[in-house]
C-alpha cells in the first residue's frame, strides 16, 4: 500500500465531508470515508446503510456505492415530499425505476410505500461521468 501524506489525508477528509452537515455527522462521514478506501484493497464489498435498509455494494464503484456507503445517500426526503405533494399511493401499483443502479430506490417503493412490483433498468455498462 502506497504511503499517504498528511496533506493527502486532509485533502480526502474535506472531500469527505464537503456535503455533510453537522459536526458529528462529519466525522462520522469521514470516518466511514477512510474505511471505503481501506476496504477497497482487502474486499470487494462492503455492507452499507441506506436509511432504513442495508445494501451490499461493490468496493470498486467510486461512485454511487461510495456515496450510499459514505452518506446513507438515497433521496428518501425527496421521494417522501414528491410523493406526498403529488397525492400518489404506489400500494398495489407497478413502478417503472428507469436508472436503477443499485436498487437503493427500488427497496423503498416495495418495502417502504408498498409497490406491488418494481420493474429495475439499468444500464449495461456505467454511465461515464465527466
Amino acid at each position: 500500500m502506497p504511503s499517504v501524506t498528511p496533506a493527502q489525508l486532509r485533502r480526502w477528509g474535506l472531500d469527505a465531508c464537503r456535503f455533510a452537515t453537522g459536526a458529528q455527522d462529519e466525522r462520522a462521514r469521514i470516518i466511514r470515508h477512510y474505511f471505503w478506501r481501506i476496504a477497497r484493497s482487502q474486499t470487494s464489498v462492503v455492507l452499507a446503510e441506506s436509511g432504513e435498509f442495508h445494501f451490499f455494494v461493490s468496493t470498486h464503484d467510486g461512485h454511487i456505492s461510495h456515496d450510499v456507503f459514505t452518506d446513507g445517500a438515497f433521496d428518501a426526503d425527496a421521494m417522501a415530499l414528491i410523493l406526498g405533494v403529488l397525492q400518489i399511493d404506489l400500494s398495489a401499483k407497478v413502478v417503472l425505476d428507469v436508472g436503477a443502479n443499485l436498487g437503493t430506490t427500488t427497496v423503498n417503493f416495495v418495502r417502504k410505500y408498498g409497490a406491488a412490483r418494481v420493474v429495475a433498468l439499468r444500464s449495461r455498462k456505467p454511465a461515464q461521468i465527466p
